[in-house]
């Protein structure tokens, strides 16, 4: 018995090393196009290729006109739902976002989880409310069906689970309403995923755990997705109060390891330890050389929210070139073993590296770059992209055209020659080489259990 505990063991911390970094990305709030005249944020299906899960912000209210919930999606959605015949033009109401549900569909043929995630201004007054928002929540975005009121984002559109961003610090219903969804999933055969996004205050005060009679403390099982968000609070505050963020961050991870959640930390999506958005406690990012050397159980980074992390860049660059990375791309570089840029891979190895808020130019770099020279082909895309020393983009989402240098024998002059580097395959063992600790470590595991039956 006891090797075949060791040998569980033993697959669960493999499988634990080799799983992949996730990243997920809070969309619909569009902050920085308010503060910024160049931000802003793609549309949900340019936006979620750089991410493995995307939160839809916010559901704004549990009930608004003809008790349906309101929605708030910026500038990315303003139809109001034909049901609504209201003229008032106060309050969230229930928007009609069909364009929004066909970028979902795309999103989720390519494997990518979307979960509306709710963040009410309102209450909910008691248990039996909570399970009728839940109903109706189920009936317009889940798998029900509702009598009388078409599908928000259409007939088509299911969301894979719900995200519950709750800041209103009330747990009145909250349960209740978990409770129902997940009734509701046992009845109809589906399956939905419950996510909770918390502050980074340990326990948080809305959902627990310690407190009684809340969500995490009761029925912490009826979870699968926690994220603490480590943007509120100077208890919790990188760079002023480090003991403080480590303390914190082990006691979520630790919380959602015995409970074996997908547990992400949340951070704010821009810059390198600089943050733009209002009311967001400055310094609250670990810096790009830090972030490998965070120790968590974790599965992944959330960032808030994605305007933010596609307006905000930062230019990473060694002694020959510079690469434009978003803060997400640094902590899935950063934190991934295998895969990383060449550029992340000296942060981890000590090497000079420099970063900076802002685009790449022409000055980022102390080795010359022959203007001259071509430019990768594709041109120019509007999908995820790495920008080079000479603005030049790619086009595929996960490879960069990199500039490699040769000089020649009579000159010290460099000459760049560009070169693709795809991410999910450079840098990384060959085939063979890659499988055999796979394989060695799954054939250990057996033979194990098998010594021990």
């Amino acid at each position: 018995m006891v090797l075949k505990v060791f040998a569980w063991l033993i697959l669960s911390n493999f499988i634990q090393c080799h799983a992949k970094f996730l990243i997920s990305g809070y969309w619909g709030e569009n902050k920085a196009l308010r503060l910024y005249p160049n931000g802003g944020e793609e549309s949900l299906a340019k936006a979620c290729i750089r991410y493995d899960m995307m939160y839809v912000a916010f559901i704004r209210a549990y009930d608004s006109f003809n008790n349906l919930p309101g929605l708030e999606l910026s500038n990315h959605c303003t139809q109001v739902h034909p049901s609504i015949t209201t003229t008032d033009q106060s309050g969230f109401k229930l928007l009609y976002c069909p364009a929004v549900g066909a970028d979902i569909l795309s999103c989720q043929s390519k494997g990518i989880k979307i979960f509306l995630s709710i963040s009410p201004l309102d209450l909910l007054r008691d248990d039996a409310h909570g399970e009728t928002v839940a109903q109706t929540i189920w009936d317009l975005f889940l798998h029900g069906s509702h009598p009388t009121v078409a599908r928000p984002f259409g007939n088509n559109v299911r969301f894979d689970g719900i995200d519950l961003h709750l800041r209103n610090r009330s747990k009145v219903g909250v349960l209740a309403f978990v409770k129902k969804l997940k009734q509701l999933e046992a009845a109809s055969g589906k399956s939905i995923l419950i996510s909770v996004s918390t502050e980074c205050d340990y326990p948080d005060p809305t959902v627990g755990p310690v407190y009684g009679d809340t969500l995490l403390t009761t029925n912490p099982e009826l979870v699968t997705h926690l994220t603490s968000f480590f943007t509120s609070s100077p208890r919790c505050n990188y760079l002023t109060n480090p003991s403080g963020f480590n303390a914190t961050l082990k006691q979520w991870s630790d919380f959602a390891k015995t409970n074996s959640y997908v547990f992400q930390i949340g951070l704010p999506g821009i810059g390198n330890g600089q943050e733009a958005h209002v009311g967001a406690t400055h310094g609250d990012q670990p810096p790009p050389a830090d972030i490998p050397k965070i120790p968590a159980f974790m599965a992944g980074a959330s960032f808030w929210d994605v305007s933010f992390d596609s307006t905000f860049s930062s230019c990473a660059c060694n002694d020959v070139w510079c690469v434009q990375f978003t803060y997400s791309e640094l902590w899935k570089q950063l934190r991934n073993s295998e895969g990383r840029h060449e550029i992340m891979q000296e942060v981890v190895d000590g090497k000079s590296v420099t970063f900076k808020d802002g685009p790449c130019d022409s000055k980022s770099t102390t080795k010359p770059v022959d203007a001259t020279s071509p430019t990768p082909s594709p041109s120019d895309s509007e999908t995820s992209s790495v920008i080079l020393t000479d603005g030049a983009k790619t086009t595929e989402p996960s490879t960069f055209w990199i500039p490699t240098f040769t000089a020649t024998p009579t000159t010290t002059s460099l000459t760049p020659i560009w070169t693709p580097y795809t991410t999910t395959t450079s840098k990384k063992p060959a085939a063979a080489e890659h499988l055999q600790p796979i394989v060695g470590g799954l054939v250990l595991c057996i033979i194990l259990m098998i010594l021990d039956p």
